[in-house]
């Protein structure tokens, strides 16, 4: 056998460098990701501290408080809609850019108190905490510079649409390596699969981020839609 045969083939270092690259895109994002959550970790610790400092100070003045005669979480009555997980992560992100379009910051309680406006609650134990929990993880919200602040960064559209065709063409470019290759390896194969899920999952984000995105204005029908309104 020649010494040239023993060097991996082009194909085979071709998709070694995509997965690098990918692997590399995706710590990227994980620690991003770490980062908010630390973050978020931080407000809700400072907000359950405070709320305790307050209660001390009132019983203080008035005494513990009487257990509750009901169960706390019971669900509300009287037409209004529970919200939970994408669903509320959806229609939150709506109703965000709805109210305040593309790139406004607006701190998390606001923004909760417009999802409530619209006859909407969220049944937990700490209501501001679930809501922020849940609908920060949209595809299409930030954080904003100021702490406690969100907003929708329409630049996400694109973004999404954008890596989804670039794992669209990475898949092809793939599943041509693996055709060629008469045995391929069980590591082109797992590329394969992680690919496939990761594709399947921008798939889901970029139809998300559309859907958040395509506001309709009063007086319009369902065949006028207005996308994307400045802020």
């Amino acid at each position: 056998m020649a010494p040239t045969d023993l060097m991996p083939s082009t194909g085979l270092r071709r998709a070694a460098t995509a997965e690098r690259h990918r692997i590399d895109r995706i710590r990227q994002r994980l620690e991003a990701r770490q980062q908010r959550l630390r973050d978020q970790l931080e407000e809700v610790r400072a907000e359950l501290a405070g709320l305790e400092e307050r209660r001390q100070l009132l019983e203080r003045v008035i005494g513990p408080s009487p257990a509750p005669a009901t169960q706390p979480h019971a669900e509300p009555t009287g037409g209004t809609t529970i919200l939970r997980g994408r669903e509320l992560r959806e229609r939150a992100a709506q109703i965000l850019f709805a109210r305040h379009g593309a790139n406004a910051e607006i701190h998390y309680r606001r923004w909760l108190d417009d999802v409530l406006s619209e006859g909407y609650d969220i049944v937990a134990k700490d209501p501001p905490a679930a809501f922020l929990t849940t609908a920060s993880r949209s595809p299409v919200v930030v954080r904003g510079a100021e702490p406690g602040t969100y907003r929708i960064d329409i630049d996400r559209a694109e973004a999404t649409r954008r890596a989804l065709s670039e794992a669209e063409a990475e898949l092809a470019d793939l599943a041509a390596v693996i055709a060629r290759e008469p045995n391929p390896n069980s590591s082109l194969r797992e590329h394969r699969t992680r690919l496939t899920a990761a594709l399947r999952r921008l798939e889901r984000d970029a139809a998300e981020i559309d859907r958040v995105l395509t506001v309709p204005d009063p007086g319009e029908t369902d065949d006028e839609i207005r996308v994307y309104r400045a802020a």
